[in-house]
Order: C-alpha cells, then sequence, then structure tokens
C-alpha cells in the first residue's frame, strides 16, 4: 500500500508540473498568437480544416505586416503562408466563449490549405487536470477509511467538470474559426 502511496504521489506531482507548463505554455501561445509570432502556428488541437481555392490577392499584401480586420488579423510571413488569429477582446462586458485560435493559410495555386488550431498549452493542461484528479480519486478510494461510493462521486465529478470544460473549449474553438476563416477570405476576395 505504501508503493502505490508513492506512486501516485509522484504521478500526481508530475501531473501537476506538466499542467502548469501548459498552463504557462498557453499564455505563450496566446501572446503569440495575439502578436501573429512563433512557430507555434503549426502545433495544436486542429479545429477546423478545408481546403479551398483562393485568390492571388494574397501574393500582393505586404509581407509580415500584420493586418487588423475587425474580429481577427492575419499576417502574410512568406510568399506561400498567411497566418492569422482571432483578436483577443480585453472587454468583458458581453457575453462569449472565446477559445484562443491560431490558423495557417497555405497556398498552392490556385488551392490553399487552411488549418486552424486551439493551443496545445490548454490540452496539455486539461490533461494534466484529468490526470490528476483521476489519482486524487484512486487515493480517495482506496484509502482505508473512505467510503467506495464517495470516492466514486468525486472522480466522475472531476472527469464531468474536466470534460466540459474541454468540450466547450473545442466547440468554442470551432465557432471562432469558422467566424474567422470567414472574415480572413473575405478580405483576401477581389470583390470585397
Amino acid at each position: 500500500m505504501k508503493v502505490l502511496a508513492i506512486v501516485d504521489g509522484v504521478i500526481f506531482v508530475s501531473a501537476w508540473c506538466v499542467g502548469i507548463a501548459g498552463w504557462f505554455l498557453g499564455l505563450y501561445e496566446t501572446i503569440s498568437a495575439w502578436r501573429l509570432t512563433g512557430a507555434l502556428f503549426r502545433l495544436g488541437y486542429v479545429v477546423f480544416t478545408e481546403n479551398k481555392e483562393v485568390p492571388d490577392t494574397m501574393l500582393s499584401l505586404p509581407q509580415n505586416q500584420i493586418i487588423k480586420l475587425e474580429d481577427s488579423q492575419l499576417k502574410l510571413i512568406d510568399a506561400q503562408t498567411l497566418i492569422f488569429s482571432s483578436r483577443l477582446r480585453f472587454v468583458f462586458f458581453r457575453p462569449h466563449l472565446q477559445t484562443p485560435i491560431k490558423g495557417m493559410i497555405s497556398w498552392n495555386r490556385p488551392y490553399a490549405s487552411i488549418v486552424v488550431r486551439i493551443p496545445i498549452g490548454l490540452i496539455l493542461f486539461f490533461a494534466a487536470w484529468f490526470i490528476g484528479w483521476t489519482i486524487g480519486g484512486v487515493v480517495t478510494g482506496l484509502s482505508p477509511d473512505s467510503d467506495l461510493l464517495e470516492a466514486l462521486v468525486f472522480l466522475l465529478f472531476g472527469w464531468l467538470i474536466a470534460g466540459t470544460i474541454c468540450f466547450l473549449m473545442v466547440w468554442g474553438g470551432r465557432q471562432e474559426a469558422e467566424k474567422t476563416v470567414a472574415q480572413v477570405l473575405h478580405y483576401l476576395s477581389p470583390e470585397k
């Protein structure tokens, strides 16, 4: 029993460390997406992907200059790659579920591959939460003076919370991705 407690403790502390690292990575990714910098546009959980015909107007954009649209921003980083993200809102008086997204359009005449992702740091954070909560539930359930039903309710409650947040994060990311991609493609269309 003592060895199991040590193993549980090591796994819990490891999950806690991964959670903290994921949280900091999520902050860095969010700031990177907001500033349209970094190579992290290729990392993350894909919430939207599409191959679509994109006009040549993309090539006429100034390179490495941020163009701010109503709810998004974009930047052409080379002759065939445009990165974009949703603009962060610092006004919290309107209800919204904004998952920070980062997208990339890789252009290969006449079609483009559009990929939108949510930050990998958020995924690591909630995976660590899930593991840590599971370890807490197992330790509670295996302690000699605990009620197994209470431990199971505790475990399921944590999974429900983490699962709901992850579902809303992916759903919100897809909603935000569709809106942002439409706005970026409208900006790139020659008949705007």
